[in-house]
Formats: structure tokens, C-alpha cells, sequence
């Protein structure tokens, strides 16, 4: 694929303070790559260093191959959608969208061509029945489109979009979070997407980076970074994890990996951190379930395996689970499990 956007070897920092460490990435046309991380981790920074906000200290912002160092922001072929989303209360969805061709630029446009492209903006976007309507008359949801709607209707070649799911309850941020894929996918855009949630970003990606301290520490498919994490803050970041330690080598297993055994099953059993087998197959867990939560087709156990208390979570299917109780033995079997290669944190 075409690389739209690269970032090489990009620091910068607030006064002493480092908030982006030697950073790199390729971006490719029309693809949606997700910044996911930890709050204060330099992934809002890196879209302001995208999106020419600030100038890095060091390093390159490539756009088609072209160092955008000294290109002001109205002339960067970037969009931009907002936490809060950014909308001039007193106007109108029509005139929110008319603000945004006002002011890109310098190039000026006439009144016909500048509804023209309002015109087909909301039909892309299902707002045409909006247009006349104040932000406070309009729904999170119908909000976040015409957020969306106002950086599209300037035609980017790169759109970069800040947490702006934040504010939408849990509901309706994942109805409006299917809506923002389906839109990226019929338009094509080049998409970068910053969140500390590992759930929005599994879901909408095509290319997760994973960032820490400033830090790039993967890069990779939503499936790559979730089931062959590199690093132990990726593991338990992006989903949760059971570290087992063996000889020095941090091995993971996700708690849905978990499978419940029948008691008649002839196997021994083994503690959760003793040694691992050679055959991840043969991997059984024994202990005592101390809390059990309803997540719906899943129940979440915490099983204390043995005498020191140590305890690891499993995630199993309801169904099979109905008699079981806090304070029954359990025996499980590990389906899966990840060795980790990188020892950093």
C-alpha cells in the first residue's frame, strides 16, 4: 500500500520534560491506525506534531513523501474532529459546516460550489434533515457527525481525530463507533485515531500503535497486538492477562483462554505458576474460586491456585458455569498460551 503519512524519528519535549522519544511510523492510504495508550503518554502531542500545532525538536512529519516542517496548519491537507467536538453553538449545522471552507486557506470559493460540497458532506454523513438545527438541538451521536462532518466538507487527505467517543455514553458510543467505521470505510480516508481505549481501537483498526512514556513500543494488526503482545505494558494494556514467569521468560494467557474441565477428567492438576509443560495443550489449572462478575455470556472468576494466595482471572462461558460458586474448586485447561518476547514494562 501507498505510505500517506511518516513519522521519522520524531522527539519532542515541554520545557525538560520528554513527551515523544525518537518516534516512527508509516501510515498507509486510506487505512484507520489508532495511537492507543495511557493517559499523558504523548499520543494527543504526536497529533498536534501531525497536524502542524507544533514543530518537533527533532525528526521529520512526511505527507506524500514531503517534510511539512514550516507548513502552517490550514495548508497540511489535514482534517481535524475534537474531544469536544468544537461546535459554534450559535450557528446553525449548516453554517458549522460553512465555517470550516471560510477559513481553509486562502484559495476562495463561490457560495454555489461552497453548498455543493455541504450538500454532499451531509449526505455522506445522513444530516441533510439536520442542516438547520443548533448543536444543542442535536444528540451526541448526530453531534459527533457533524463534527465529523465540518473537517470532511474541506476534502482531507488525512483525517486525525482526537478521543472524540469520549463524551457519548457507553451505548451509544458503540452504535456511533460501528457508524464512524462504516463512514471511513465508504470514503477511504487516511485516518489517525487517538484513544486510551483498548476496545475502540480493536474495533476500528486496521493498525494499532501502541505507545508508553512517548514511547513506540508496537505496531501491528488489531489481532497481532491482542493475541502475540510483544512487551508485558502491551499485554495488560490491550486486554486483561495472566502472567505466569518461568526461568527468567514472561509467558501470558488471556483469561478467555481458560476452558472449564469436567472433575472426571483424568489429568493432574498443576498451579497456575509452577513450570510450564513443554505442550501448551497440557497446561491444567487447579484452585479455589474467590469472586465471580456477570459480564453477560462470560463470567469473570479470580481462582486462588495455592497456598501463597496467588490468583489468576479466567473469563468462561455462562452457560457451563451456572453451579458454580465462590469457594468451589475448579479445574481449568489453557488453550492458549503467548510467550512474551520483550522484557520491557
Amino acid at each position: 500500500m501507498k505510505t500517506k503519512l511518516e513519522l521519522k524519528n520524531i522527539c519532542y519535549s515541554f520545557g525538560e520534560t520528554a513527551a515523544v522519544k525518537n518516534f516512527s511510523l508509516v501510515v498507509e492510504e486510506g487505512s484507520f491506525t489508532t495511537l492507543l495508550g495511557p493517559s499523558g503518554c504523548g499520543k494527543t502531542t504526536l497529533l498536534r506534531l501531525i497536524s502542524g500545532f507544533l514543530e518537533p525538536n527533532s525528526g521529520e512529519v512526511l505527507i506524500d513523501g514531503k517534510n511539512q516542517k514550516g507548513i502552517e496548519v490550514n495548508h497540511r491537507k489535514i482534517g481535524i474532529v475534537f474531544q469536544d467536538y468544537a461546535l459554534f453553538p450559535h450557528m446553525t449545522v449548516q453554517q458549522n459546516l460553512l465555517y470550516g471552507l471560510k477559513i481553509k486557506g486562502t484559495q476562495k470559493i463561490s457560495k454555489s460550489e461552497a453548498q455543493k460540497l455541504i450538500q454532499e458532506t451531509a449526505d455522506s454523513l445522513g444530516i441533510q434533515e439536520l442542516l438547520n438545527r443548533y448543536p444543542h438541538e442535536l444528540s451526541g451521536g448526530q453531534q459527533q457527525r457533524v463534527a465529523l462532518g465540518r473537517s470532511l466538507v474541506l476534502k482531507p487527505e488525512i483525517l486525525l481525530m482526537d478521543e472524540p467517543l469520549s463524551s457519548l455514553d457507553t451505548k451509544l458510543r458503540t452504535k456511533v463507533r460501528e457508524e464512524l467505521k462504516e463512514i471511513q470505510q465508504q470514503l477511504g480516508i487516511t485516518t489517525i485515531y487517538v484513544t486510551h481505549d483498548q476496545e475502540e481501537a480493536l474495533s476500528l483498526s486496521t493498525k494499532i500503535a501502541v505507545i508508553n512514556k512517548g514511547q513506540l513500543l508496537q505496531e501491528g494488526s488489531p489481532r497481532e497486538i491482542y493475541f502475540e503482545p510483544q512487551d508485558k505494558f502491551t499485554a495488560d494494556f490491550v486486554g486483561k492477562a495472566n502472567f505466569i514467569n518461568e526461568n527468567g521468560c514472561t509467558k501470558m494467557i488471556r483469561p478467555e483462554w481458560f476452558e472449564l474441565v469436567d472433575s472426571s477428567s483424568n489429568f493432574a492438576a498443576v498451579s497456575a505458576l509452577q513450570n510450564l509443560p513443554a505442550v501448551a495443550e497440557d497446561f491444567f489449572v487447579e484452585g479455589k474460586i474467590v469472586s465471580e462478575a456477570f459480564l453477560g455470556s462470560r463470567t469473570r472468576f479470580l481462582i486462588e491456585t495455592n497456598e501463597n494466595s496467588e490468583k489468576i482471572t479466567a473469563d468462561l462461558e455462562t452457560i457451563t458455569t451456572t453451579n458454580l460458586k465462590i469457594g468451589n474448586k475448579i479445574k481449568l485447561r489453557a488453550k492458549k498460551i503467548h510467550t512474551i518476547a520483550s522484557t520491557q514494562q
